[in-house]
């Protein structure tokens, strides 16, 4: 069965989108916010200048879209591996989901978008306002639900992390930070650092 003519224009429109994101995230990160073009963005992409203000009116919704298409899927992954996860201990399925994380965030396309959102946060409050209401304070309180379990089952070393969902993820920030700065120098071995941290955090 062939495609019909607005299927065909449907498919054709979101392959354009996606080439622009793909575009937009390179040369943001290449370049940072201010730096990058949107003649630039198009020329990667392969469309006129004028197609990428048919999909993002301006630069920095353009930039909004480029955080959007990579950190809302891994928080929806994460909020997922987190609601699978039984009743069980809780490092069980923590273990495997921050290693997860770790090929995710540093190994992929990922990290650099997440050190790009870090770095222009500031410079764009109502883009960090949104990406702490959409992505982080969803899965924060989910991760919070889960660490009040385990404090409840004595399996946390300090019971106040539940307090402090934040605890369980600032290694990953942290290393984030540090390679793109240091790694050259001084690189960190993430898995290490992982497994020092769950000690730190479970009962053994």
């Amino acid at each position: 069965m062939s495609t019909s003519p607005i299927n065909r224009r449907t498919q054709m429109a979101e392959a354009r989108r996606e080439a622009i994101l793909a575009a937009a995230k390179d040369e943001f990160v290449a370049k940072g916010f201010a730096a990058a073009r949107v003649e630039d963005i198009a020329k990667r992409a392969g469309v006129a200048k004028g197609t990428v203000y048919l999909s993002f009116p301006d630069k920095e919704q353009l930039f909004e879209g480029v955080i959007s298409a990579h950190m809302a899927p891994l928080a929806e992954r994460i909020r997922g591996r987190m609601a699978a996860g039984g009743a069980g201990p809780l490092r069980s399925m923590m273990e495997p989901l921050l290693t997860a994380m770790l090929q995710e965030v540093f190994s992929g396309a990922t990290g650099p978008v997440l050190r790009l959102l870090i770095s222009e946060a500031i410079r764009f409050p109502r883009l960090g306002e949104r990406y702490r209401r959409e992505v982080v304070e969803p899965t924060l309180e989910l991760l919070r639900g889960l660490l009040q379990r385990a404090a409840a089952a004595g399996e946390l070393r300090n019971p106040g992390v539940a307090e402090f969902p934040q605890l369980v993820m600032a290694p990953m920030i942290m290393g984030l930070i540090w390679q793109g700065v240091f790694a050259e120098a001084s690189p960190l071995d993430m898995s290490r650092v992982l497994k020092v941290h769950l000690d730190n955090l479970f009962v053994a």
